[in-house]
């Protein structure tokens, strides 16, 4: 016999006994992904500012750069943890590389002593992954980078 009154069912799955099957719940979206999608870039804030058109391609290109170039400071250094990266990824230094530690420790250096003030904002953004509310302060510090790199 056909049911007449009362509300429809519902259309989802149901368990043998007639309740219904709970419906999986999307995964939440970490905070720093939205609105990004998958891009590996918003995992840091130097990637959500290129994300986010703050900074153009060759200031990320730059932070980069520089980023790698810290990792080869502390690996020289032997600081501990130098040997690893927030990204996973090792020290990009072949064998055959003719760059002893000193010369490695001396670059880092001078690129830190031409940064001045604006070290503050870099080290803020690029090593410890905070906002700065100071963004000319970065861009400033990015600039001065792509002088000593080159970029």
């Amino acid at each position: 016999m056909a049911r007449k009154k009362g509300r429809k069912r519902h259309s989802s799955e149901r368990w043998p006994g007639g309740k219904l099957k709970p419906r999986p719940k999307p995964a939440p979206v970490p905070p720093h992904r939205r609105g990004y999608g998958s891009d590996p870039r918003a995992a840091t804030q130097h990637g959500r500012y290129f994300l986010d058109g703050l900074i153009n391609g060759q200031e990320w290109a730059v932070g980069e750069i520089h980023l790698v170039a810290r990792m080869k400071y502390r690996a020289a250094m032997a600081a501990p943890g130098a040997l690893r990266s927030r990204f996973e990824r090792p020290i990009p230094r072949a064998p055959h590389d003719a760059d002893d530690d000193a010369d490695i420790i001396r670059r880092y250096e001078y690129t830190r002593k031409a940064l001045g003030k604006l070290v503050t904002y870099v080290d803020c953004v690029l090593y410890q992954d905070s906002c700065t509310t100071n963004v000319a302060g970065y861009r400033a510090g990015l600039k001065v980078l792509r002088r000593v790199y080159g970029v």
